[in-house]
């Protein structure tokens, strides 16, 4: 938990200070932001390194002995300004085409995963909260997932197969149907059907 002497951050021009960072970083990579094809192609390690680079920059404590064991200068009772990083996360990972969950989020704001955990499994007013917040980032993921596997013909499949709205075991109940439309005879129709016991015509 942050110490009492948190450096304030500004909700309003938070948006607005991450950007810039994000813009920063591309043009130190030589990333054309503006170009679709390339940001929405980069590897996932690519946007794991922004993410740091925006903690580095913004939310890494100067002075780690104010902090102690903190890693953030987000103030974890500020359900705000934890719900706008999230909503500014989310923002960064739907420009760049990419599904980041709580690792990425741990990475770019330096909340451990412990103290998410604790967010978790604790049932108090405040946590529940919190967990709202870690759930919409989870939810992303997730959902951003699906939405890249359909990008693909494979990727549509595999949805298909485990995705309740777009029809869960789409396999297994097209193999079902097959199954019920197959006609099965006792040995001897078989036989006849197949005309084993028939000498071939000459």
């Amino acid at each position: 938990m942050p110490h009492k002497e948190y450096k304030k951050i500004d909700i309003d021009s938070l948006h607005d200070q991450i950007w810039a960072v994000v813009r920063e970083y591309c043009v130190n990579s030589g990333i054309d932001i503006n170009d679709y094809k390339m940001r929405s192609t980069l590897k996932h390690n690519t946007i794991i390194n922004l993410m740091n680079y925006i903690y580095i920059n913004l939310f890494k404590p100067k002075n780690t002995a104010l902090y102690g064991q903190c890693k953030s200068l987000l103030d974890y009772n500020n359900i705000d300004e934890l719900a706008a990083v999230s909503n500014i996360f989310i923002d960064i990972c739907s420009y760049f085409n990419v599904s980041q969950g709580l690792y990425a989020f741990e990475i770019m704001t330096g909340i451990d995963d412990n103290t998410i955990s604790d967010w978790l499994s604790h049932n108090d007013e405040l946590n529940i909260k919190r967990a709202g917040v870690i759930k919409a980032v989870r939810n992303y993921n997730k959902n951003a997932l699906i939405s890249i596997l359909k990008d693909s013909g494979v990727g549509a499949i595999a949805v298909a197969n485990n995705d309740v709205e777009t029809g869960l075991e789409w396999t297994k109940n097209t193999q079902q149907i097959a199954q019920n439309n197959t006609v099965y005879y006792i040995p001897s129709e078989r036989i006849d059907k197949l005309r084993l016991d028939k000498p071939p015509e000459t």
